[in-house]
């Protein structure tokens, strides 16, 4: 299943969500988002121990 998704595509969606964010809380909330991508990204490759 992690196969088929686009880690890197679903950071930067998460990061223009968060540029474009009204408040402070929903901005964090889409910066948290965007890391947490990366990480499953480094995960997924193999780079980072679960």
């Amino acid at each position: 299943m992690t196969g088929d998704l686009d880690h890197q595509a679903e950071a930067i969606a998460a990061m223009r969500k968060a540029v474009a964010a009204t408040c402070a809380a929903e901005r964090l909330k889409w910066l948290r988002a965007a890391l947490a991508w990366k990480h499953l990204e480094s995960l997924a490759k193999g780079k980072l121990a679960a």
